[in-house]
C-alpha cells in the first residue's frame, strides 16, 4: 500500500509539472502572437509614412524636381533657408519659421498633415488667411505636382515680400512668422487691413483666386471698425 501510495505522489507531481509547462507555453505563445500583431502594425505604418513621401516627391506631371528656394534679402534670414531645412519644416515639431514655409505646407499638404496639433492647424489657418490679402493679382493655389508646387511656393514668395512690404511702411519689425501674425493681427484689428480684405473679396467674385482648399481650412478675415491711432 506504501509504494502505491508513493507512486501516486510522483504520478501527481508530474501532471502537476506537465500542467505548468503547458500552462507557460501558452502565455509564451500569447505573448508572441501579441508582438506579431505590435510588429505588423509597426509596419503598416512605415508603409503609410512610404506612400505619403512618395506621393510628395513623386510628380503626375513629370520627374520631381527640387522646390526652388527663395532668394536671401538683406535682413531676411528667417524668411530664406536652405532647401533641406525648409524641407525639414514640416517635420519638427515648433513648425516652420517662415510666412513661405507656412504657405507652401497648407496647400501641398506637407507632412504632417494629420493635423494632429490643433493649435498648430489654427495657427498655419490664420497665416494662410492674412498671407491671400496680399496677392494683388490672384492666385492658382490647385494641383499637386512639381511644377505646380514651384507654383503655389512663388506665390507664396510673393504674398510674404508684400506683406513685409506693408510692415516695414509702419516701422513694425518682425522676423519669424509668429510674430508678423502678431502685428497683422493689430492691423487687422485697428481696421487698417480693410482695403486688402475688400480687394481679396473682389478678386474671388471676378475669378482670379482658384483655391480648391476644404471650406473647413479658411480662416475668415471680417472688416474691422478703423481705430484713430493718435
Amino acid at each position: 500500500m506504501r509504494t502505491q501510495h508513493v507512486d501516486s505522489q510522483q504520478a501527481g507531481r508530474g501532471q502537476t509539472a506537465e500542467t505548468r509547462a503547458d500552462e507557460l507555453l501558452r502565455k509564451q505563445t500569447t505573448l508572441l502572437e501579441q508582438q506579431t500583431k505590435i510588429v505588423d502594425g509597426l509596419l503598416k505604418q512605415v508603409r503609410l509614412l512610404s506612400d505619403r513621401v512618395q506621393k510628395l516627391e513623386g510628380s503626375s506631371c513629370g520627374p520631381a524636381t527640387p522646390l526652388p528656394v527663395p532668394p536671401l534679402q538683406p535682413g531676411a534670414s528667417d524668411v530664406n533657408r536652405p532647401a533641406a531645412r525648409l524641407a525639414a519644416a514640416g517635420r519638427r515639431k515648433s513648425g516652420p519659421k517662415s510666412l513661405t514655409a507656412v504657405w507652401l505646407e497648407g496647400f501641398c499638404k506637407l507632412e504632417p498633415y494629420a493635423h494632429e496639433d490643433r493649435r498648430r492647424y489654427h495657427e498655419m489657418k490664420v497665416t494662410v488667411a492674412f498671407m491671400r490679402l496680399f496677392l494683388p493679382n490672384g492666385y492658382d493655389a490647385t494641383g499637386n505636382c512639381a511644377a505646380d508646387k514651384e507654383r503655389i511656393l512663388e506665390t507664396g514668395r510673393e504674398a510674404e515680400a508684400n506683406i513685409r512690404v506693408l510692415l516695414d511702411s509702419h516701422h513694425k519689425k518682425a522676423k519669424s512668422y509668429g510674430t508678423v501674425i502678431r502685428a497683422l493681427k493689430e492691423m487687422h484689428e485697428a481696421g487698417k487691413l480693410n482695403g486688402q480684405i475688400q480687394h481679396y473679396h473682389a478678386q474671388v467674385r471676378e475669378g482670379c483666386v482658384i483655391d480648391d482648399s476644404p471650406p473647413k481650412s479658411f480662416y475668415k478675415l471680417s472688416l474691422c471698425n478703423i481705430q484713430d491711432s493718435t
